[in-house]
């Protein structure tokens, strides 16, 4: 899991104000379905989906058209798909200064965006909404300063609506019905990951499951096997760790590692750096 490697690949840096992509999506056509996250926020909304998920943090949805998903910083996320599945979405990054600008006008903006994430999910009316204002309807045409002045509109205009959609139906996010085995695990997880001794054999017999069929479960809706979740989330929570002042040490007790040279390996090769240059590169951003 490289910083930002799905930003890096599409050639976007952390100072670029806002970023409006939208494609059709196959499981040959795109190379970003591993666990990541970014340094700058992301909005991701769905217009068609057929057996994709998508991961969040420690929860697992059901991606379909109206779905949408707002990233904050940092959030760990990654989309799914089944054998020869496809979905078409659009995908807005901008970063804290345009959320910290917007928040001028709407304390509702910066309290919505202060969680890891939110999922909503639209209906086919509110989905032309949001369609209507990507498409810049009812917009004057411009370019150059103009055309970012008409970006900077969409996204206050987008964050409004979603920010609005989320005020007033808390409850839209589908319930988690589909995935509860598989999120009662993830909330397991979660809160256990600094011990040691959690394995799969561990959880396997926390919930009365083999081990096989646990596995199965998180290969065929995360993508991973269980084990490799629980590297990728150590590896997480070291990051946070580290970000929050901790010291490689605490870090590497914090986040369920016994062994510091397993620690500084298994972080090494996760991140392509190791937690000492990983301190460094965060205090130069």
């Amino acid at each position: 899991m490289d910083i930002d490697r799905s930003l890096k690949d599409l050639g976007v840096s952390n100072n670029d104000k806002l970023v409006f992509l939208e494609n059709t999506l196959d499981k040959n056509s795109w190379n970003l379905l591993q666990f990541h996250y970014h340094e700058v926020y992301e909005i991701l909304i769905c217009f068609e989906a057929s057996e994709v998920n998508c991961f969040a943090q420690n929860r697992v949805f059901e991606m379909k058209r109206g779905s949408v998903f707002i990233f904050s910083p940092y959030t760990l996320h990654r989309t799914t798909t089944a054998e020869g599945s496809c979905y078409r979405r659009a995908i807005i990054y901008f970063n804290a200064a345009d959320l910290a600008e917007f928040s001028r006008y709407s304390d509702m903006i910066l309290s919505s965006f202060a969680v890891p994430y939110q999922h909503i999910e639209l209906n086919d009316e509110e989905l032309r909404d949001v369609t209507d204002i990507l498409n810049g309807k009812n917009e004057y045409d411009g370019s150059g300063f103009m055309q970012e002045v008409k970006n900077r509109l969409k996204l206050f205009r987008l964050t409004l609506y979603l920010c609005e959609k989320l005020r007033t139906d808390r409850n839209a996010a589908i319930s988690y019905s589909r995935y509860g085995d598989l999120n009662k695990i993830l909330d397991y997880i979660q809160k256990n990951l600094s011990d040691p001794s959690l394995t799969l054999a561990s959880i396997a017999q926390e919930f009365f499951r083999s081990t096989t069929s646990v596995n199965n479960l998180f290969k065929k809706n995360i993508g991973s096997t269980i084990k490799e979740y629980i590297i990728l989330k150590r590896v997480d929570k070291a990051q946070e760790l580290l970000r929050g002042g901790a010291t490689v040490t605490e870090a590497c007790e914090g986040s369920g590692f016994n062994n510091y040279s397993h620690f500084i390996r298994t972080f090494s090769k996760v991140t392509g750096l190791s937690p000492k240059q990983y301190v460094k590169s965060t205090k130069n951003e």
